[in-house]
């Protein structure tokens, strides 16, 4: 069994600890619960309590609807327990599905227990809940779970300052029990031991400066192998993420240019740079819908389409322009053949992204035969590559998201040559998309430089490159990607 664990989001308003950065709890568990539905696929999901940092704030239940909502976004199975932050089991409970006494799932059993406080932020287990274990082994004989929000560990095993001062003999009723797995959440630092007893894991907090989780694998007759995980990726690979969206976007979530600058630091990122999506920019977002943009030029569309955001963009971005963070443009080639972009946008951008979203016979709602479909998205290309663009946009994405079918692997070879001969990055991109690794190897054989873009239209996705990264690695880059990664030249 697969089990993805995370422990203390400490949710509030502002930090209450310079290190907690719980006012973007919401944002981190989003990040989180994606990854885990996209990527980690784990069997059972845990989470071990201080989801808030004062559960006696105003806004407290309202912070915990928030919460639930993230989590009911879980394909897998959840549990949650409560910490000393948070409202008491009772309470906590009307808000959150409650694992008491025990739950299980594909054979294994999960017992949640709740500890008093004691001082110096430890805990007691009072002989209620120590019953619950006895109870919840009694006539099974799979694989027992114990979670608890409060430390717990052998004195001397982990350096660890907290724990439950009666510790010693809840973990022999645990041994007596043959507990699997003892996971407890609360010391920040996290630790584990799995060659005591009882084998013990404290998870991390999620709050904490690399945004830290774990996973686990749990099997018959031998101890579990833990993972851990980080939300931030290794400040040292000094990486940039070159497609970030605004909130001018109409296809924006969330986006907020000060948190984007704010959260971008705290996922380890070096630098980043606004691209906004031109015809939002330009067409009003109800005329928009009809794309006729693809087959317009600026000089034939009707005052009516117009909505000239540029300017408002502009302004929007230039209080965050640094040498770190770059205001640039996501533009399309229209089918007459040049970028949907006006000249004078064109020369602000300092970092240009050309995309191809649709096709001809896609806009025409035609289901042409694939030669023909290919064969347009090779001209179309070529059209952005002399247009001046820094970086080519998800490459052949339109094929997934307009045929719902791979890309003709025939044009992976005229694409990297056209890339590398106009010295055009190919972006590794996974928003809605899935970036074909026989076009990436071919790049990194052909010298072809990439470059990573979020294409972020929710906070929780700016700089969210560790799926990019593994598909580096699966590809032989492994750790520092910096020597095949395209950079602005005027970003250090």
């Amino acid at each position: 069994m697969k089990l993805v664990i995370l422990s203390d989001l400490h949710f509030a308003a502002s930090d209450s600890l310079t290190d907690r950065h719980g006012q973007f709890a919401d944002i981190f568990l989003i990040r989180l619960v994606r990854r885990i539905n996209r990527f980690i696929q784990p069997d059972v999901t845990l989470v071990l309590g201080d989801i808030l940092d004062n559960p006696t704030a105003p806004d407290a239940e309202e912070r915990l609807r928030a919460l639930r909502a993230i989590l009911d976004k879980l394909k897998t199975p959840w549990i949650i327990l409560p910490g000393n932050h948070d409202p008491a089991p009772d309470s906590f409970y009307r808000y959150m599905p409650d694992p008491r006494p025990w739950v299980e799932f594909q054979g294994v059993r999960f017992a949640s227990f709740f500890d008093e406080d004691r001082p110096g932020f430890n805990g007691f287990r009072p002989p209620h809940e120590q019953a619950r274990l006895a109870a919840a082994r009694a006539g099974f004989d799979g694989q027992l779970v114990c979670l608890q929000h409060n430390s717990l560990h052998a004195t001397g095993t982990l350096a660890c300052p907290y724990n439950l001062t009666n510790a010693e003999v809840v973990l022999q009723d645990m041994q007596r029990q043959q507990v699997a797995l003892s996971v407890s959440g609360h010391y920040h630092e996290g630790a584990m031991a799995v060659d005591s007893p009882v084998p013990t894991l404290i998870v991390p907090a999620l709050c904490s400066p690399s945004l830290p989780f774990v996973v686990v694998e749990l099997f018959e007759g031998r101890p579990p192998v833990v993972s851990r995980h980080t939300l931030s990726l290794p400040a040292a690979y000094r990486l940039i993420d070159y497609h970030v969206h605004t909130s001018l976007a109409y296809c924006n979530e969330n986006m907020d240019c000060a948190k984007t600058v704010a959260l971008a630091r705290l996922f380890g990122l070096h630098g980043l740079a606004f691209a906004e999506h031109t015809a939002h920019l330009y067409f009003r977002r109800q005329n928009l819908r009809h794309n006729r943009y693809w087959t317009v030029d600026f000089e034939t569309m009707r005052p009516s389409e117009i909505d000239d955001r540029a300017d408002e963009y502009w302004r929007l971005v230039e209080p965050f322009r640094s040498n770190l963070v770059r205001a640039g443009l996501e533009a399309d080639l229209m089918f007459v053949g040049h970028p949907f972009v006006r000249p004078s946008d064109w020369q602000k951008a300092e970092i240009r992204i050309g995309a191809v979203h649709q096709l001809p016979s896609l806009q025409l709602g035609n289901r042409a035969e694939q030669g023909k479909v290919a064969d347009e998205y090779l001209a179309l290309i070529q059209g952005l590559a002399s247009s001046g663009i820094h970086i080519l946009a998800h490459p052949f994405r339109v094929f997934r998201r307009g045929l719902r079918t791979e890309p003709p692997s025939r044009l992976f070879a005229p694409v990297c040559r056209l890339l590398k001969a106009y010295g055009i990055a190919a972006e590794i991109n996974f928003h809605t998309n899935e970036p074909s690794p026989e076009f990436l190897a071919m790049c990194l054989r052909e010298g072809v430089k990439l470059a990573f873009g979020s294409d972020a239209h929710n906070l929780c996705e700016v700089g969210d490159f560790q799926a990019a990264l593994d598909l580096l690695a699966a590809a032989g880059i492994r750790g520092d990607p910096s020597e095949a990664l395209w950079q602005d030249r005027i970003m250090p």
